[in-house]
């Protein structure tokens, strides 16, 4: 997050580190409890401050006898 004083020029570029893209579909969380759904894919990684979130492992479902 940019704070209203930076006058540095935007570029639409993620910050470096922070490049390593969303998938759509997926769900993305953090230790606090936070889970996120991505709707739409971007080259951007989702964070909360500078700490990147973490793909949520799907679960196996259950088998059908």
């Amino acid at each position: 997050m940019a704070k209203i004083s930076d006058s540095s020029p935007r570029t639409g570029e993620p910050a470096s580190g922070l490049a390593g893209g969303s998938q759509l579909g997926k769900r993305y969380e953090h230790p606090t409890g936070l889970e996120l759904l991505v709707t739409k894919a971007g080259t951007g990684s989702l964070g909360v401050g500078a700490e990147v979130l973490t793909l949520k492992e799907s679960k196996p479902l259950p088998s059908s006898d």
